[in-house]
């Protein structure tokens, strides 16, 4: 059963209803209490591939007949080629030994671009091809579902500029000519990152979501945090080349300070995650180039990544104009530390971060409600509860994110259609489902299978409630910037 026009709370607003220049320019979310694959694993990958180096034997002795065949058997395919017809990437690995699909790709683009037109999708029961042609550059998705195909290649298309930006691109094949194979310009972790934006798109309804996850905390540590960066960058002399510095834990957002003027856009933001996550196996410290496409695609900045702490998971970055300043923000790094440990605050930033506290269903007293994903599109922060009972296995947990996401792209495709859902009520065997939709944020709640409608409202306002009195410390309310 599928209901509109409920009535919502419209005055509460967690996270605040101003929205920043740009829908997309706050880097702001909530965490997730994901349990997904994290971007560490599988850490050896092959050149010509997304497996693990022990199926590689394997997979050498597979025909190139029986490597079309196995892409059957799989859910979903991204394919990535040169406008001249030479492979890229493909997620299943084994781009070289499909050339015949990659030359078929190339066809397709061209026989409609032949007659003044764009080939966009081709769409059957259960399977729907997406194209985007972006010279020099082809992409191609074909996936069972057909939930936000084109979005999925814009992050692959991001992540891929983060490695080699428009400008190198062009002038690569200007250069070298139609044959070039790209991928001699990719870095060796580009591969991982690749994988790991696939990756994140269907573990963590955020980047779907054009959001950022952000770490429990309370309000007073995260602000000395902020604090204690951007003062020492202040006192260093760095604020005219340091744009960003931003604290991560578990693909989670800690601590941002900004250069004022500049917005770091979600997008952005998820690219440079994809990035740091594909580096994380060695902790030293280090200079990455990266260019980061909605901020500029044209060029590079220079991130230095490091870790706060050797038995911690908390990253701290420098994302800065000029490459030659590893040894000035090494110790720009050492005295954050200094002052941290040396801080009252760092028994319960380090607690904060090692246990993260997700906000707890039990407060509102709706025994029904078993999840969350709250989404303040407004300001670009996105907040949830963590899981519990009934989503305990990963496979569990991984249906309710597909649920999130096929959710979210119904949303997104009935703007696109100017008939936009205000409300949603859907009744499974399993569960049942309630959206609230508004010009503010986006709700979805996940019930049990008995719970009636008025108890899915009534437990939405309490929810709402309960989120505004606690967004201090579940979303980002304010950042700090540098002083020139």
């Amino acid at each position: 059963m599928i209901m509109t026009n409920v009535d919502e709370p419209e005055e509460v607003v967690p996270g605040g209803q101003q929205r920043p220049a740009s829908s997309e320019s706050c880097m702001q979310l909530q965490t997730l209490a994901s349990t997904t694959a994290t971007l560490e694993e599988n850490e050896e990958l092959r050149n010509s591939g997304g497996q693990a180096s022990d199926d590689e034997d394997h997979d050498s002795d597979l025909s190139d007949s029986q490597i079309l065949e196995m892409l059957s058997t799989l859910p979903y395919h991204v394919f990535v080629l040169s406008s001249y017809g030479k492979p890229i990437f493909a997620s299943t690995g084994h781009e070289d030994r499909m050339c015949p699909l990659f030359a078929l790709i190339q066809a397709f683009v061209y026989k409609v671009e032949s007659r003044k037109d764009n080939l966009c999708c081709i769409d059957a029961p259960n399977l729907h091809v997406r194209f985007s042609h972006r010279h020099p550059l082809i992409l191609c998705i074909v996936s069972r579902t057909p939930f936000q195909l084109s979005d999925q290649l814009d992050v692959v298309y991001h992540q891929i500029l983060s490695i080699i930006s428009t400008t190198q691109l062009k002038k690569a094949y200007e250069l070298m000519g139609e044959n070039y194979d790209i991928r001699r310009l990719m870095r060796g972790s580009s591969d991982r990152s690749l994988y790991g934006c696939l990756r994140s798109w269907r573990a963590d309804p955020a980047v779907s979501m054009s959001g950022v996850r952000i770490l429990p905390m309370a309000h007073f540590d995260r602000e000395f945090l902020a604090s204690t960066i951007a003062s020492t960058v202040n006192a260093a002399n760095l604020t005219g080349s340091v744009i960003f510095s931003v604290i991560l834990v578990r693909r989670q957002l800690v601590a941002y300070v900004r250069m004022k003027g500049y917005l770091l856009a979600p997008c952005d933001l998820h690219t440079l995650l994809n990035t740091v996550y594909a580096n994380v196996s060695d902790r030293s410290e280090k200079m990455l180039a990266i260019c980061l496409p909605r901020f500029n695609s044209q060029g590079f900045l220079h991130v230095h990544m490091s870790y706060l702490w050797d038995d911690s998971e908390a990253v701290l970055l420098f994302i800065t104009t000029a490459k030659n300043q590893f040894s000035a923000l090494s110790t720009i790094k050492q005295e954050i530390v200094r002052k941290l440990n040396s801080s009252r605050y760092y028994p319960s930033v380090r607690q904060a971060i090692q246990r993260p506290i997700s906000f707890d269903l039990k407060q509102i007293d709706c025994p029904e409600l078993w999840h969350f994903i709250y989404n303040n599109t407004a300001s670009a922060q996105m907040c949830s509860s963590a899981f519990g009972k009934p989503f305990i296995s990963e496979t569990e947990r991984a249906y309710l994110v597909k649920q999130y996401n096929g959710l979210h792209s119904y949303v997104k495709s009935s703007e696109l259609h100017n008939h936009p859902v205000k409300t949603l009520f859907i009744s499974k065997s399993n569960c049942v489902v309630y959206v609230v939709i508004n010009h503010s944020y986006e709700l979805y709640c996940t019930f049990s299978p008995l719970v009636q409608r008025s108890g899915a409202v009534s437990c939405a306002e309490k929810l709402i409630r309960a989120l505004k009195k606690d967004e201090n410390r579940l979303l980002y309310v304010a950042t700090r910037t540098f002083v020139h």
